[in-house]
């Protein structure tokens, strides 16, 4: 499995057991290393992770939260930038990053 092509049949089976198993509530944490094992200790996508272990209330409670986050840093860059784009240069590649890999959840060289 290391070509793109494995990450799609991945992403593909956990969110095929993420939505017809436990849409809203998910499997819950720890739950992909045990129950999907045969591929990875984790999907490689931030937004599959979250739906598999958090369901769609959990997965839209993170993002709810990231957001209000986001406009609450929005609101110290208009006033000092001095410290929030810095914290936003260093977080935006991790989110770029958690659409291929896992660096929120397996954060290993």
């Amino acid at each position: 499995m290391s070509t793109i092509t494995g990450r799609w049949d991945m992403w593909r089976d956990t969110l095929l057991a993420a939505l017809n198993e436990r849409p809203l509530i998910g499997h819950g944490p720890a739950s992909f290393e045990h129950d999907i094992r045969h591929y990875s200790f984790h999907p490689h996508n931030l937004p599959v992770q979250l739906l598999y272990k958090w369901g769609l209330i959990g997965t839209m409670a993170l993002f709810y939260l990231f957001l209000a986050g986001a406009k609450r840093a929005r609101g110290w860059t208009e006033s000092d930038g001095r410290l929030a784009m810095p914290a936003l240069g260093a977080i935006t590649p991790l989110f770029m990053l958690s659409g291929v890999d896992g660096p929120f959840f397996s954060p290993t060289p």
